[in-house]
């Protein structure tokens, strides 16, 4: 039956039906043949006994008569003869009119199935029709009655016996025929063949429907089997059939279905091992980034307060100035308290620049650390997008595998969404790092003013110490270097402002780091959670 399996489906079925019409012609043909033979039989019956036969009974009918009018011709004359009366011209007529139907019937019979029977019928009612026309009808003319009667006996009974045994021959031969014929009717090898023709034809109708049908639910059954198991998520066995017709290249076509749909979740699945892992990675970028904001906006509330320290120490040192201007003859005896508070102001600003680069290089490093982030969110963004175009390419796999891709294709609409908020929320958090790195960079600018303005206070403080150890010797000039001290500490403390005014917007933002950190944070959670559920979609599939 191999070669059976190779054949096209439209091959099977024409075959199948030919075989059926051939056997249905055959019966067809055979039926036809039997009503042909039928007809054939009934049409000779009937030409036989309408035509042949009927004339074979209507000479009998004649001969009959023939013979009657015989016997009323003889007593006829036998009375005449009696009685001395002259013979009635009547009877003599009546049996001249039979004679002449029995010589009529005799020339319509036909020659050919019995030339010799028919032969004698004619040959004898011609010699009766002679004899009584040429022989004793004379006699009865010239009223010899007695010589018309004895040549009537001699000459014609002695037909009589052999034309009834012709007769009954010709009549036996057409009704054995007759009955030859019917018996062809009868006969049932012809029903026979029929029926077995039909039994046959029956008996293959119902292999062929069989084995059509066996076969159609095989393959069915196979292609079935294989969709079942893609519908299971389980694309790990292969499809396979031994039909190379329609049905073969259904199962060809679910195989490969299954070996696409397997390649293309076997991506998805190692993509969203990497997103997974990357969402991760974001997750702790972003935690450490929460943690580096808040320790910055720590420092700069203490860089603030620190300030705000400086701002009151040199309104103080301003306020002691206007003082010793006043009383500078009497600060004599205090130069060497006002040199102590000097130097610990000179100390104060060294400590204040310190602290200021160390705010200045944290700022930096906050902007690099934001970089960073803004790396991270571009690595993500990235992964969106090529999480949705495979989530697209998936989709677009499914919708061509129909039912069979539907739960597949709302997982693909999922990861697809799911890629659609990643990069959404990804792009928020990229312009928050915009506005990070940009406060970020306008306080760096602050600090390289108030570093500008420091340097120039530590330059003027630098001169106080030698100013106050000559101060012994330059005691008219305290006056006004108290008043060029005055003056600075008045711009220092301008520009200390300035510092604690900045030092407030950089804790603002880094708080507002920390917020937006916390937040993408919330969002990275909430996104590596319905990455876990992808994950555990995708597990359900075998490859």
């Amino acid at each position: 039956m191999n070669w059976y399996l190779q054949l096209p489906i439209k091959v099977k079925l024409m075959l199948s039906f030919t075989v059926i019409m051939v056997l249905t012609l055959a019966i067809a043909l055979f039926a036809v043949q039997s009503m042909r033979n039928s007809q054939e039989v009934a049409t000779y019956v009937n030409w036989t006994l309408e035509e042949r036969y009927q004339r074979i009974a209507k000479m009998s009918t004649a001969m009959i008569e023939v013979q009657r009018q015989s016997d009323l011709f003889i007593g006829a004359i036998d009375q005449a003869e009696h009685n001395g009366t002259p013979l009635s011209i009547s009877v003599a007529s009546e049996l001249q009119k039979s004679i002449r139907e029995l010589d009529e019937a005799a020339k319509s019979l036909q020659l050919g199935r019995f030339p010799e029977q028919i032969s004698f019928l004619k040959e004898s009612s011609d010699q009766i029709n002679n004899i009584f026309n040429n022989s004793v009808m004379p006699l009865l003319s010239a009223g010899q009655y007695q010589e018309a009667q004895s040549k009537f006996l001699t000459e014609v009974p002695r037909y009589y016996a052999p034309t009834y045994s012709a007769l009954d021959e010709v009549r036996s031969a057409q009704i054995g025929e007759v009955i030859d014929q019917s018996a062809v009717l009868s006969d049932t090898k012809g029903m026979y063949g029929v029926i077995v023709l039909t039994l046959l034809a029956l008996v293959i109708s119902l292999v062929i429907a069989s084995l059509s049908s066996r076969y159609i639910k095989n393959a069915l059954s196979i292609a079935s089997e294989n969709i079942s198991l893609m519908e299971h998520y389980d694309f790990s066995h292969k499809a396979e059939s031994v039909y190379r017709d329609e049905f073969g290249a259904l199962t060809r076509s679910l195989e490969e279905l299954r070996l696409n749909l397997r390649s293309v979740t076997g991506t998805i699945s190692t993509i969203t091992d990497k997103v997974s892992a990357a969402m991760q990675r974001a997750q702790s970028s972003t935690l450490r980034l929460s943690q580096n904001a808040a320790g910055s906006e720590n420092r700069a509330l203490t860089v603030a307060a620190a300030t705000d320290e400086m701002v009151a120490t040199t309104q103080n040192i301003a306020q002691n100035c206007d003082t010793a201007a006043n009383l500078a003859r009497q600060t004599s005896e205090k130069t060497n308290e006002g040199k102590d508070k000097a130097q610990d102001s000179i100390n104060m600003i060294h400590q204040q620049v310190t602290n200021t680069q160390e705010n200045s290089q944290q700022i930096v490093a906050m902007i690099n650390q934001s970089r960073s982030i803004a790396s991270i969110v571009d690595t993500i963004n990235e992964i969106s997008a090529q999480t949705n175009l495979l989530a697209l390419n998936a989709a677009i796999e499914a919708a061509r595998a129909g039912d069979a891709g539907r739960g597949f294709a709302v997982v693909a609409d999922e990861v697809r969404a799911l890629a659609n908020r990643t990069g959404a929320s990804t792009n928020e958090i990229a312009q928050k790092i915009d506005l990070i790195e940009a406060d970020a960079n306008s306080a760096t600018d602050s600090m390289d003013k108030a570093m500008q303005g420091i340097s120039a206070l530590e330059e003027d403080t630098s001169g106080l110490e030698q100013v106050l150890n000559e101060i012994f010797e330059h005691v008219e000039m305290v006056a006004t270097q108290i008043t060029q001290i005055a003056t600075a500490a008045e711009e220092q403390t301008t520009a200390t402002h300035e510092i604690s005014t900045n030092m407030q917007d950089l804790t603002n933002s880094s708080r507002e780091v920390a917020q937006i950190a916390t937040e993408t944070q919330n969002e990275i959670e909430l996104t590596s959670s319905e990455i876990e559920k992808l994950v555990s979609t995708m597990g359900r599939f075998k490859l």
